[in-house]
């Protein structure tokens, strides 16, 4: 990973390791059934935590032009500042449009609500909510604009 840093310029911030795995579409499931995983490697100097893990299950699935997708994030750090905490829950949500064959505007929600055995106190937690749009620039490229 390659960071901008201010009066800088870019900086090496990192590596990532992030395989997915995907469930067969024969299998006729009301959902496509994946996951994915990240092992992350972070400098100091941009995480707290340089080595961490991430497990997000994706379930998604297309109706017409519509399309939602459900991928909680369970993410773990190994070294660093959180690595006393166990794994931690990091719901996600998206709904998008197709427009066109190419333009999918759309909706995602992102949350941070702490270790799975006690979730952090509302007011402590962050949920987030911003617009998305996706550009299918053909069967291989697809560009995606949002926040992550």
């Amino acid at each position: 990973m390659i960071a901008y840093v201010p009066e800088a310029g870019p900086k090496f911030a990192g590596a990532r390791i992030r395989p997915r795995f995907r469930l067969p579409d024969n299998l006729r499931l009301p959902f496509k059934v994946s996951v994915s995983t990240e092992l992350g490697f972070n400098k100091h100097q941009f995480d707290p935590n340089t080595i961490t893990l991430e497990i997000r299950p994706i379930l998604e699935r297309e109706f017409g032009k519509w399309y939602l997708s459900f991928n909680p994030d369970l993410s773990k750090s190994f070294r660093g500042l959180d690595a006393h905490r166990g794994f931690e829950l990091e719901p996600g949500v998206k709904v998008s449009y197709a427009v066109t064959k190419r333009l999918e505007p759309g909706v995602e929600y992102y949350a941070a609500t702490g270790p799975v055995t006690h979730f952090e106190a509302p007011h402590d937690q962050h949920h987030l909510i911003f617009p998305t749009l996706d550009i299918n620039a053909g069967p291989n490229w697809e560009f995606n604009f949002g926040e992550d």
